[in-house]
């Protein structure tokens, strides 16, 4: 049951990182903010909403409905982000712990069967010179290879999808700054326009005061 554990949290892992977050698809964010810096909003939409949970998808549609709202694009990212870099590290502490169990059941397995071979009760076995040594050794050797099995993928598991959350959540944060450098420059280009908007009015209250 526990190999199978360990299986099953492997597997949701595997598919959340590599398929769910979009690790192979390196082109999405480049291709969401090639349009967001161009002006191309609805195009930059399509794109974030197609994505689906992809990182970088979830962070342009966080940037997108950051700008519709009229709100702050950078605040609305940070919080995207801390979602993202809790879900980089999500299960691997999991993974640790049942490498830990495995190894530790199969070594208590082994204690079992040492434990039954000097005061258990080895039946018609016990009849046969040598032969409870050799179940004994066998199933000890049995459980601790089991156990030891199932650490070693569970420990080589863990450090691959380490690897590939820290990846995607570096690639993540890239595209996080370049979408709050674009938020700035709107506001910025909103603030200027706002200038101009009221220069021009005063002018035209002078004139008409002249």
């Amino acid at each position: 049951m526990l190999a199978v554990g360990v299986l099953v949290l492997v597997g949701r892992r595997v598919h959340e990182v590599f398929f769910g977050a979009a690790r192979f698809d390196r082109r999405l964010g480049d291709a969401i903010l090639a349009h967001l810096r161009a002006g191309e909003l609805e195009s930059a939409r399509m794109l974030a909403t197609g994505g689906g949970p992809g990182w970088e998808a979830r962070l342009g549609r966080a940037a997108i409905d950051a700008h519709d709202r009229g709100v702050d694009v950078g605040a609305m990212v940070d919080e995207v982000m801390t979602d993202l870099r809790f879900q980089a590290g999500a299960g691997l502490r999991s993974l640790r712990v049942l490498a830990s169990i495995a190894s530790a059941s199969g070594l208590m397995g082994a204690s079992v069967e040492y434990v039954w071979l000097m005061n258990g009760d080895h039946g018609l076995a016990g009849l046969m010179a040598g032969r409870p040594e050799e179940m004994a050794t066998a199933r000890g050797i049995l459980a601790v290879a089991i156990g030891f099995s199932v650490m070693i993928v569970a420990l080589s598991a863990r450090t691959q999808l380490g690897r590939e959350g820290r990846a995607l959540l570096t690639r993540a944060r890239k595209t996080a700054e370049a979408l709050d450098r674009w938020g700035q420059r709107l506001e910025d280009r909103a603030q200027v326009a706002e200038i101009v908007e009221e220069s021009t009015s005063d002018d035209g209250t002078d004139q008409v005061a002249d």
